[in-house]
């Protein structure tokens, strides 16, 4: 619980599940009895009257939570009472009908003859409510999983005009919304700006490992090697007894399956283009698949050491390693290197190079409309090969060179998560009135101040939090 912020003297029950008890003076109401609700206009390609014309508008990835993005909209066909109609104004909460069905955005800009597709809601606020405290609300009902409920998840998701109209929300009265939207929004800004630097130096983190991999696999540990002419002329001069080659002179190249099977929880783990991120395989959105539905054609086991490459979208031609917790999942739509003439952890830095990545694969997967990597573009990209005592030098540097940089990545990456656990849980306290935030939000300044969150710490202290990861003033400033 943050300091100084303590329960409502008196509680009630809600009636709703995910509200659990209210305060005594707070009611529980439908969104339609306090806000208007309007559908947005399905989308018109072409003219059908005189005096139709093409307008901006927005859909739903236009919106995400707490944004609304208004710059260089596309266009669609309306008539002026359609503009009216579908038009928003700043200080309109946008909620997505279909997609994540519920999320929710505002219009913090002036636009002009804008207006919805109907994959969106427009909501306006007829009395004594408030479009920014409905935002939160909407927040705190997806962090608790009841748009998953109401929109289901055997098809499309779709939050319709109905289920919106319907759905029970807590309801202060206007000053206590005024109050928990103006503490909300001074703590969401303080936690973001946090957040930022961390991101900020993580960033700077990776580029230094990046920098270490660059020159460990173009210029091995050697500063007075010889050096000799590539052949080839974007790459320059290499180390003069190392090998030119392409990576299909040193490897195998597979798909994985096209299909994924059955997802099944004591099954085997289905490795995707989501579980990997620079070299390293994350559980998060890790899923488990029946080992019986994977086709027996298929050499689709993974196994320690090799090298699963992303084929297609916003993660081509990014790369990991297959570690020893790993070998025998199962490997999803992307393609599978197998060492056979190179140390493959050797090839793995090599794939994850500035060089081999940014400069070959993702140079060859842009040539389609959408990003995509195949495995004859995978084996024609070229590597630089020393021979194998030095390629384990190497590897051994990097790993040494690379470690403490790995530990201040992955503490940083923990504490954004901590505090972003935090802000939901504080949002959550807030809005379903656990905390009462009224004296506090009286008591903060007129205007934010510019300087870091310093105080960020002890206003964000949780039982839960580990003892060894606290952000201090110090990191937050960094």
């Amino acid at each position: 619980m943050p300091p100084n912020l303590k329960p409502y003297p008196a509680y009630k029950p809600s009636g709703v599940e995910w509200l659990g008890d209210v305060p005594e003076h707070w009611i529980v109401c439908a969104v339609k009895r306090s806000y208007e609700i309007q559908l947005g206009k399905m989308l018109q390609t072409a003219p059908q009257t005189p005096n139709d014309k093409a307008v901006p508008y927005l859909k739903a990835l236009h919106v995400q939570w707490f944004s609304v993005q208004t710059a260089d909209p596309p266009t669609m066909w309306a008539n002026p009472r359609e503009v009216t109609q579908f038009g928003i104004q700043k200080g309109d909460l946008l909620v997505c009908e279909g997609g994540e069905g519920g999320r929710s955005g505002i219009v913090r800009a002036d636009v002009d003859d804008c207006i919805i597709q109907n994959a969106l809601h427009r909501i306006r606020p007829k009395s004594q409510a408030l479009n920014h405290y409905l935002q939160y609300a909407m927040y705190v009902a997806k962090a608790y999983g009841w748009f998953d409920v109401l929109n289901g998840k055997a098809t499309i998701a779709h939050f319709t005009k109905d289920k919106l109209a319907a759905f029970p929300i807590p309801l202060p009265p206007l000053p206590e919304q005024r109050a928990i939207v103006r503490y909300l929004d001074y703590m969401d800004e303080r936690i973001r700006r946090y957040v930022t630097a961390k991101e900020k130096l993580v960033a700077l983190l990776e580029e230094e490992r990046q920098a270490v991999v660059n020159h460990a696999v173009t210029r091995g540990l050697d500063p007075n090697i010889p050096l000799k002419p590539s052949g080839v002329e974007w790459l320059g001069d290499v180390p003069e007894h190392w090998e030119v080659c392409r990576l299909k002179s040193m490897a195998r190249i597979r798909y994985g399956l096209g299909q994924p099977p059955p997802e099944s929880p004591d099954g085997l783990p289905l490795i995707r283009a989501t579980n990997i991120a620079r070299g390293i395989i994350y559980e998060k959105d890790l899923i488990f698949v029946d080992p019986d539905g994977v086709p027996s054609g298929r050499d689709a086991t993974l196994r320690s050491k090799e090298i699963i490459v992303v084929r297609s979208g916003a993660y081509t031609a990014d790369s990991a390693i297959i570690p020893e917790e790993y070998a025998g999942a199962i490997s999803g739509y992307d393609m599978v290197v197998t060492a056979t003439r190179a140390r493959p952890e050797f090839i793995a830095l090599g794939l994850l190079s500035t060089y081999v990545r940014d400069d070959q694969l993702i140079v060859a997967s842009s040539r389609a409309a959408q990003p995509h990597l195949n495995a004859e573009e995978l084996g024609n990209a070229i590597f630089l090969v020393p021979p194998a005592d030095e390629q384990v030098a190497i590897v051994r540097h990097v790993e040494s060179a690379t470690a403490p940089i790995d530990t201040t990545i992955a503490r940083a990456r923990r504490q954004i998560k901590l505090v972003e656990e935090y802000r939901t849980r504080l949002i959550a306290d807030v809005v379903t009135g656990k905390l009462d935030v009224r004296e506090a939000a009286a008591q903060l300044p007129d205007e934010a101040d510019d300087s870091p969150a310093g105080d960020l710490d002890d206003a964000m202290y949780v039982d839960t939090a580990p003892a060894e990861e606290p952000a201090t003033e110090k990191e937050v400033k960094a």
